[in-house]
């Protein structure tokens, strides 16, 4: 590469591409956290920008609980989400086997990530209590166990029960208790 001479000194140019930039991407964070019928919660948030690599991809995280402190915004609490999308419903924690539990309060956090995997640094979280009705894998469980009810010999007294997360369902011939 052809550089410059100034008294005495050449000095070496650097094409634009080789420049190394350790810019986070600007990012405000989640902007909004709503619970929703299904029992997910709803995190939105608005585009980030880079003055790095596009595209812009973000991460949710989320704990139960009413807070989120640095420490929390780890890869244990984290659900990747795709480059574009500025929303997504939350049916899970981030192990996506654990449900949200009715009734419990959630803290969560967005943060932005560019191509070159530099991540925005907001703590900004929302929380927000899950209070919608059972999935409904959940709801064709307790119908069928309803169902099963029925068909319980012996009459008052014969039970079956189901335990999904914290809620427990019991079953006896004369139907749900």
């Amino acid at each position: 590469m052809a550089g410059q001479f100034c008294q005495g000194i050449t000095i070496q140019k650097l094409p634009e591409n080789c420049i190394v930039n350790a810019i986070t991407p600007v990012f405000a964070g989640i902007d909004s956290l709503d619970a929703q019928l299904n029992g997910s919660l709803r995190a939105s948030w608005l585009a980030g920008t880079t003055s790095g690599k596009d595209p812009i991809r973000y991460e949710v995280y989320i704990k139960e609980g009413a807070s989120l402190v640095a420490g929390d915004f780890i890869a244990a609490n984290r659900i990747p989400i795709s480059p574009g999308v500025l929303s997504v419903d939350i049916f899970t924690l981030a192990d996506q086997t654990t449900l949200l539990v009715y009734g419990k309060t959630y803290a969560v956090g967005v943060r932005a990530v560019d191509a070159m995997g530099y991540e925005s640094g907001n703590l900004q979280f929302l929380t927000e209590v899950s209070n919608g009705v059972l999935p409904d894998y959940m709801n064709a469980i307790a119908n069928s166990l309803s169902a099963a009810a029925s068909s319980i010999a012996g009459g008052a007294g014969q039970q079956m029960s189901l335990q999904v997360n914290e809620t427990t369902m019991s079953i006896d011939a004369d139907g749900v208790i």
